[in-house]
């Protein structure tokens, strides 16, 4: 699961704002900007190998779209192999998140993306209420992360896969620090600030 080539391939630089090198008592939600399908294994290519390794079975999270097409089927065993499970589909959060929180509570970490799709170039999207879900109704770790590319697809959707990249992993919070500091329909919002904060740790990638 750890593709730790990935971040050569994008020439990555990192910064690890917080030691991220313990074993936690339980599960990590990492919380980041979402630009490319690429994002959730540059992110777990660029961690600390102690850090991803000591802290139980990483999950990443997928359109459910995805799943059950014989369309996708060539994606479906990748999927299998990697580790990436379905998110979303009909009804109301609870039902949409109901593999997300099973995860967690078999302690699981995974990945998540608050604003639900790919960012276009020079776009932040408004993100949705599902993070704000999953706090109110777990105690885990969250680990905010702000990722960048310096070359955009033409239709500045996606990534060149000759980018440069630049992942900066903030300070850890726990998820009573949220539920504490936010009301509980806002919770998402904050969680979203502390990802965009984290944008000006590097200079801009060129």
């Amino acid at each position: 699961m750890f593709l730790y080539w990935l971040k050569h391939l994008f020439r990555t630089d990192v910064l690890h704002t917080n030691e991220l090198t313990k074993r936690l008592d339980r599960p990590v939600v990492i919380v980041s900007n979402h630009i490319s399908g690429w994002d959730p294994f540059l992110i777990l290519s660029s961690m600390r190998k102690s850090f991803c390794f000591r802290n139980s079975v990483w999950r990443i999270p997928a359109y459910h779209g995805f799943f059950g097409k014989l369309k996708y089927f060539h994606f479906q065993i990748l999927f299998s192999f990697l580790g990436v499970y379905s998110i979303g589909g009909e009804g109301n959060l609870e039902e949409k998140l109901k593999n997300t929180i099973n995860l967690l509570k078999n302690g699981h970490s995974t990945v998540f993306f608050p604003e639900g799709k790919r960012a276009v170039a020079g776009e932040k999207t408004k993100p949705k209420n599902g993070i704000g879900y999953v706090i109110n109704h777990q105690d885990i770790y969250i680990l905010p992360v702000n990722i960048q590319y310096s070359k955009r697809k033409q239709n500045g959707l996606g990534v060149k896969i000759n980018s440069q990249a630049r992942v900066v992993f903030g300070s850890i919070y726990k998820s009573e620090y949220f539920r504490k500091k936010y009301n509980k329909d806002a919770i998402y919002h904050g969680v979203m600030e502390s990802v965009f904060e984290l944008e000006n740790a590097f200079k801009p990638v060129s």
